[in-house]
């Protein structure tokens, strides 16, 4: 976890910032981080409270370069069908990836508040996730639906995905994503911090 520090006084931590420049590297790329703001996994369903590391890693990248960068994010709601044991389905909502520029006033004026900002603003998009109707009406209902009749609509459902994927229409756009993907992720680092 990249501890909090303000833009007067910089973190001590080495392995922060040795973190924090590797980060720079690959943003300088541009090239992709992916990053869970929530900074741990729980089997409850709701979204925790959010740490500002995304938004300082962003803008800091930027402050390094003169503001040059053009770093944008872009947020993504992950829910799972199963949160104890493995296995089921994952259920994927990513946001139109959202420019920096906004922000940059703010950072040079008040930086902490800035980072507060764009955390906040994370979160208000994580939490419109919520909100989607679908979404809701699946939340919990694998429970209440019998074992035979659960395996019965997968496999149906399975079958109307096969038929839907078939078309040249969507395999058109899974090319499409796929190429995303790969450009969009680059390189991935996975550091081991306490």
């Amino acid at each position: 976890r990249i501890s909090d520090w303000s833009s007067d006084v910089c973190s001590s931590d080495l392995k922060n910032t040795e973190t924090f420049d590797i980060c720079y590297d690959i943003l300088k790329r541009n090239e992709a981080i992916i990053i869970f703001p929530e900074a741990n996994c729980e089997t409850e369903r709701k979204l925790r409270k959010l740490h500002k590391g995304a938004a300082k890693i962003a803008m800091m990248a930027e402050e390094r370069s003169g503001f040059t960068l053009g770093v944008e994010m872009a947020t993504v709601g992950i829910t799972m069908q199963n949160m104890v044991s493995s296995g089921g389905r994952i259920f994927l909502e990513a946001s139109e990836p959202f420019s920096l520029n906004p922000y940059f006033s703010r950072y040079k004026d008040n930086p902490n508040k800035a980072l507060h900002d764009i955390t906040n603003d994370v979160e208000s998009d994580l939490r419109s996730y919520g909100n989607n109707p679908l979404l809701n009406l699946l939340r919990g209902k694998e429970k209440t639906v019998e074992a035979a009749k659960q395996d019965e609509i997968i496999a149906s459902i399975d079958k109307l995905n096969d038929q839907i994927g078939s078309l040249d229409e969507v395999k058109e756009i899974k090319r499409g994503i796929d190429k995303s993907i790969k450009e969009a992720v680059g390189t991935t680092y996975a550091p081991t911090l306490s």
